[in-house]
């Protein structure tokens, strides 16, 4: 079966982009006009999309839940699986969402389950999503459990999305005050520093806390930023 890269009409004119799998040209053509389609370009793709292919290019989160409710919707209706992958990938305008689903259905249609198809793409399926998947397929309710894993999905980017909006204001609020702090420290205090050093006084522990902090990020500032920034670095990639 081959892959095909089509530019079509839709019923009210507008043009669809997209990749869909069939045995010939002609084939392909039918399903566009079954999709009620009017196909204008299509093209064979070189190379059928494979699973060493398209697993370095994965589906993004903020994308998962369109893809997952657009499944559910066709199989809990009595869409096959593999009919649920074709026709969900026809009307992807990306294509590398589109590959990734013809392999998928690919998999499928050589007698794979879903859950051990999607497993070749770890990078845009989880270990969760595929667990609830094979769940979905041992209690014979895909649909159902995919809606529902929809559901979930959504709530979950609903709540990232607040915590990231929320945390913005302080962080900016940290950003600018450390520049500030910094431009003082490197800036101003060393002019300070000048005056007190005509004075024989003895300076207060606090001044002279203040002016070894503004020495230190003098002589080490740069490396302290470059150690931060290798670290925050770890840090993301820790968490992800």
């Amino acid at each position: 079966m081959s892959s095909y890269a089509y530019e079509a009409l839709d019923i009210s004119g507008r043009t669809k982009r997209g990749t869909l799998s069939a045995d010939s040209l002609r084939q392909a053509r039918n399903q566009l006009r079954d999709a009620g389609l009017s196909p204008l370009k299509l093209d064979p793709v070189a190379q059928s999309p494979s699973a060493a292919n398209v697993r370095k290019v994965s589906i993004k989160k903020s994308e998962l839940p369109m893809v997952t409710r657009q499944l559910a919707t066709l199989i809990d209706a009595g869409t096959t699986v593999e009919e649920a992958l074709q026709a969900v990938a026809a009307q992807m305008d990306k294509t590398r969402i589109a590959n990734t689903l013809l392999s998928i259905r690919g998999r499928v249609m050589e007698g794979w389950r879903l859950s051990d198809a999607l497993a070749e793409h770890d990078r845009s399926f989880s270990q969760l999503y595929r667990g609830i998947a094979a769940a979905g397929e041992t209690s014979g309710d895909l649909g159902g459990v995919l809606a529902r894993l929809a559901d979930m999905l959504e709530k979950n980017r609903a709540m990232a999305m607040k915590a990231v909006t929320a945390l913005i204001y302080p962080a900016v609020l940290v950003v600018v005050a450390s520049a500030v702090v910094t431009g003082l420290m490197v800036a101003v205090v060393p002019k300070i520093v000048e005056q007190f050093a005509t004075l024989d006084a003895k300076l207060p522990f606090v001044t002279r806390l203040v002016i070894g902090v503004s020495q230190f990020l003098q002589n080490w500032g740069l490396a302290l930023l470059l150690v931060l920034m290798l670290g925050g670095v770890g840090v993301w990639r820790g968490l992800k």
